[in-house]
């Protein structure tokens, strides 16, 4: 009985940490399409988008390894690292 509980637990945590990374991705996503649309990022925007894609990645972070196996999850971390990247280098651009 207790096997059988440990796994539907396992399953459930497996569920939320997939819904966790779905949720960054799309708020990373959001940002990307904010910064393509320059015209209208004030530097207070910015800083907003900044701190969101911080705290997304902070979110993304804090999923146990063994939930980020698949080729698919190591292609959605490095392409939300890059969008942070580039998030730094255009709020740098703005500072400067």
């Amino acid at each position: 009985m207790k096997d059988n509980q440990k796994y539907q637990i396992d399953i459930e945590i497996s569920k939320i940490e997939e819904l966790e990374i779905k949720i960054a991705a799309a708020i990373l996503n959001k940002i990307k399409l904010m910064l393509e649309c320059k015209e209208n990022l004030t530097p207070n925007a910015i800083t907003s988008l900044a701190s969101s894609a911080l705290k997304a990645q902070k979110l993304f972070m804090n999923i146990p390894p063994k939930s980020i196996s698949s080729a698919k999850d190591a292609e959605n971390f490095q392409r939300a690292i890059k969008l942070l990247d580039e998030v730094a280098i255009s709020k740098q651009k703005i500072i400067s």
